[in-house]
């Protein structure tokens, strides 16, 4: 309870620019929206593991990232990849799985959210929140680790996984090592069984050199966390504090 607590305090949403729409960052995740420009993320290029459509291209492409790589293990869902990424030269899409070694493994499928709920892990408080999606297909797919593909060049990860995100990381240990900022989902209950919960994504990437930036969480005890490299929001809260103290320091007459 107390670090559920503690979560809790460094949660804190943070406030969307009025400009946000304006710019038309319609596809982009709010979240790396308000980020990035809270933070001044330098972001030389994205792994994104569970590309689903590919929608948020759209989004990289409007904050001019110039190196996108999507994996995506479902058949129909590559096939809607495929699509979208066509006209972003940027974009390098993977039909495969991640995890913490090669394998076969099977999804849980649906088809009434799109396919995007699909998950390696049974449904467990999604079927009573979302009891309309029914998991009634079985897909065999391939997996491997992320560490396999040698990527040094991308220095965000984003991860939606449906609970199977610290398998991901654990297969990822090596590309961690050139990640400055993750943006994953994580679930605070039993979503799925045996999901890995936001606790267990701190621990692992407290170790890693990671510090939690922000969570927010959903009324379905699952929401979007927000890690950075320690020594880069070391810097950057340093920064802020200075700011604000030469700001106090014009302002107060001597």
């Amino acid at each position: 309870y107390r670090l559920y607590q503690t979560i809790v305090a460094r949660s804190q949403a943070l406030p969307l620019p009025d400009s946000a729409h304006d710019e038309g960052c319609y596809y982009v995740d709010d979240l790396l929206l308000k980020i990035k420009r809270q933070f001044n993320m330098k972001i030389n290029g994205i792994l994104h593991v569970g590309g689903y459509d590919g929608e948020e291209v759209k989004g990289y492409d409007q904050l001019g990232i110039k190196q996108v790589v999507f994996f995506e293990p479902l058949k129909s869902n590559f096939e809607k990849l495929l699509k979208t990424v066509l006209p972003y030269n940027s974009a390098t899409c993977h039909q495969v799985a991640l995890g913490r070694d090669e394998s076969e493994m099977e999804m849980f499928v649906e088809e009434e959210n799109g396919g995007q709920s699909s998950s390696f892990l049974q449904p467990k408080l999604h079927a009573e929140f979302y009891p309309q999606i029914q998991f009634k297909k079985r897909e065999k797919v391939k997996v491997v680790t992320l560490d396999s593909y040698g990527y040094t060049s991308c220095n965000m990860l984003v991860m939606d996984t449906q609970g199977f995100e610290l398998e991901v990381l654990k297969g990822a240990e090596k590309t961690l090592k050139t990640i400055d900022y993750i943006i994953t989902e994580a679930n605070v209950g039993e979503i799925f069984e045996g999901c890995a919960k936001l606790e267990q994504l701190i621990f692992f990437l407290e170790e890693k050199g990671f510090t939690l930036i922000s969570f927010n969480q959903n009324e379905f005890l699952w929401g979007e966390a927000f890690f950075m490299r320690k020594d880069l929001a070391v810097k950057h809260y340093r920064d802020k504090a200075d700011k604000l103290q030469r700001q106090a320091a014009i302002t107060i007459p001597v």
